[in-house]
């Protein structure tokens, strides 16, 4: 695990203002919602 990355990204993110903070927020929950390739893959295999 990168950590010193990690800890730089806590530091931009808590330097955002609340609104962009929400922005960030509702942009990674999009992202990580939307099915994979790989999980489209085995769906559509599946039926």
């Amino acid at each position: 695990m990168n950590t010193k990355s990690v800890e730089s990204i806590t530091q931009i993110i808590s330097s955002l203002s609340k609104d962009e903070q929400a922005l960030l927020k509702e942009k990674l929950f999009l992202e990580l919602s939307a099915p994979s390739t790989e999980e489209l893959i085995k769906l559509a295999q599946t039926g």
